[in-house]
């Protein structure tokens, strides 16, 4: 395989030939997994504790320490859990768009719906945050792996970060590399990692169509809300988590 170094907004990367492998133009999108990426939190049963705050992606089954990807797709779904979760419960509920719960796929007890009206979703008198928990879903392009295209979910205490990279790709688009890292939070009542959100750089002219057009030819992929309880950490969050964010300048948004 030959190997040469091209420049890419400004970094010399590699860039190998592609060899294809016999037959695999014979399959199409419903023979294809799309990685989802999760981070390690302390309670996780994969990977090793020494993996605790890295990344898993579950396709390649390895671990980074941070991400560098250009956000390609946002969507906005819900997900409930037990009071009491053991890690190894499917959710009660779920909803890929956090209007209609999902038809009883993977959850043990599904609401009627719709989310908006539904009690789990409404906060608490004594502002307890409601027990079905909002959630984002991001399709991204990962640039230290060839563009491979991966899903990752915000929520629960993850979504204040989530909120601010959602300004962002409002005002913006497809505009910036963002490094995705994260970072531990210690509680009394335990210790978690949250997702953290930093603009890398911005991209060139031909990257961000390149990117553009990656977007439109992944249309067609389901953005289905994790549900898979990896995230850590309580809901903890305040009302106005969950309001509409506004737009500041910019220079607000290089690191979240």
């Amino acid at each position: 395989m030959s190997k040469e170094l091209v420049t890419q907004d400004n970094q010399a990367v590699a860039k190998y030939e592609r060899y294809d492998v016999a037959g695999a133009d014979t399959l199409d999108r419903s023979d294809i997994v799309l990685p989802r990426v999760r981070v390690r939190q302390p309670t996780s049963k994969f990977g090793t504790p020494q993996d605790a705050g890295k990344f898993h992606n579950n396709l390649t089954e390895q671990f980074s320490d941070t991400i560098s990807a250009v956000v390609l797709r946002v969507s906005k779904g819900r997900v409930m859990w037990a009071d009491k979760f053991d890690g190894s419960d499917m959710p009660m509920c779920a909803s890929d768009d956090a209007q209609e719960p999902r038809e009883g796929i993977g959850i043990s007890d599904p609401q009627s719906g719709p989310c908006k009206t539904c009690p789990f979703s409404q906060w608490g008198e004594d502002h307890e945050p409601p027990r079905c928990s909002l959630v984002y879903t991001y399709l991204c392009a990962d640039r230290n792996e060839d563009d491979m295209p991966f899903l990752i979910s915000a929520m629960r205490t993850s979504v204040k970060a989530a909120k601010k990279l959602n300004t962002l790709v409002k005002m913006f688009g497809i505009r910036k590399e963002m490094s995705i890292g994260t970072v531990l939070r210690e509680e009394d009542k335990g210790q978690w990692y949250e997702l953290l959100f930093q603009v890398a750089r911005p991209l060139s002219q031909e990257s961000m169509k390149h990117y553009a057009a990656m977007s439109a030819s992944l249309a067609g992929v389901q953005m289905t809300v994790d549900t898979e309880n990896t995230a850590g950490g309580i809901d903890d969050l305040d009302d106005d988590d969950y309001a509409p964010s506004s737009a500041g300048s910019s220079e607000d948004f290089d690191g979240f």
